[in-house]
Order: C-alpha cells, then structure tokens, then sequence
C-alpha cells in the first residue's frame, strides 16, 4: 500500500514513533502498522531526476515542477494545467 503527500507529515511522522521509519530513498517513508507496510511517498523530497519525473510533477515545490516540465513535454491537454498554476 502507498500513500503520496506533498509536504512531510510531521504530526504523524512524531505521533507514530518507531512505526515511522526512514528508508535509504529520499522522500520515502515506511509507515508499519502490525503486519501492514505502507510505504509514504512525499513528493517535495523526492530528488531531481529523470527517473522522478513523476513525482518532480507533483511536488508542492515549484522548482520541482517546472524541472519536470522541461525534462520532457507534457502533451498540451496536460501541461495547462501546470503552466496556469500561481506560485
């Protein structure tokens, strides 16, 4: 099970105690709940890369967005959307 946020949740992340952990991913949590493993996405911390590309295009980070717009065009449907955002 995943879970994607744009910011870091740090109510949860303090309230969780152990069951939150760091991976050795960037922006990749694990969240343990008994047997259950849900892997927490957050998007704002998700490095700068090609393969990111994905997440780069959803991060509450404008930097972010605007790299993933450049690295490889949208089709035009899609990239009004991101272009007409106000930061």
């Amino acid at each position: 099970m995943y879970a994607v946020t744009t910011a870091f949740p740090q109510a949860l992340a303090a309230s969780m105690g152990f069951s939150w952990q760091a991976t050795d991913q960037l922006g990749v949590y694990n969240l343990i709940l008994g047997k259950l493993t849900i892997i927490v996405i957050v998007t704002k911390q998700i490095p700068k890369a090609p393969h990111n590309l994905p997440w780069n295009l959803l991060s509450q980070d404008p930097e972010h967005v605007r790299y993933a717009l450049n690295l490889d065009p949208l089709p035009p449907e899609l990239r009004k959307h991101f272009e007409n955002l106000n930061w």
